[in-house]
């Protein structure tokens, strides 16, 4: 049922392609994969409402396997969805809310960033990336010990080497980035993502807050 299912999705025949879904999740109700690409088809054919609803039972499935990778993806789907019904204030909640499942420990402005390893996580394509690059200098003077960007590929040697940006390239199962003098800076203490960053970075230098520094 289900591999009928996707032959159909990458035909375009989405209708033929939740038929086949439907008996897949009545044989195996915990099928996410299922759940999940039968979502993009009602997502296709502009059935937002239960495209979201699908979403949700992928990324519950998902969760109840420990598939985080799979669960994150259901999520970032199911937030797209809400954004494309135009509630943006719920939408970009829940594309932000992610972050949590992805057990990462995410900076929120408040905490010290004094002596921490500070992974900035990419967000949209290559034009995205090269804005976001602005705000490395002003996160450098909010007192991180380390911070490292998350690029794709093609603008790593750029970022290294004309902006002089420590990077982490995006989709590496075992990111290589410049070291520096000071030893392994692989663990990261918090993570940020690269608009989220932009936008607490702008808040503290409007309020002149300063409270990283001593």
């Amino acid at each position: 049922w289900f591999n009928a299912g996707k032959c159909f999705f990458h035909l375009d025949k989405f209708e033929m392609a939740i038929l086949r879904l439907k008996g897949a999740v009545h044989n195996n109700p915990e099928y996410g994969e299922a759940h999940a690409l039968m979502g993009s088809c009602y997502y296709s054919t502009g059935e937002l409402d239960q495209a979201y609803l699908c979403f949700g039972r992928a990324s519950s499935r998902y969760q109840q396997a420990h598939n985080y990778p799979l669960q994150l993806e259901a999520l970032t789907a199911r937030a797209h969805t809400v954004l494309a019904q135009g509630d943006y204030l719920s939408g970009f909640a829940f594309y932000m809310d992610r972050l949590h499942y992805e057990r990462l420990d995410t900076w929120n402005g408040t905490q010290s960033l004094r002596g921490k390893t500070l992974l900035v996580k990419a967000e949209g394509g290559l034009g995205d990336q090269i804005f976001f690059s602005r705000y490395a200098p002003m996160l450098d003077t909010l007192g991180a010990g380390y911070v490292l960007w998350e690029v794709d590929e093609p603008l790593a040697f750029y970022f290294k080497y004309v902006l002089y940006i420590d990077v982490v390239v995006r989709g590496d199962d075992e990111p290589e980035h410049d070291r520096g003098e000071g030893g392994d800076h692989e663990h990261r203490d918090l993570v940020v993502v690269q608009d989220d960053a932009a936008e607490l970075v702008r808040r503290r230098r409007l309020t002149h807050e300063t409270g990283d520094r001593e």
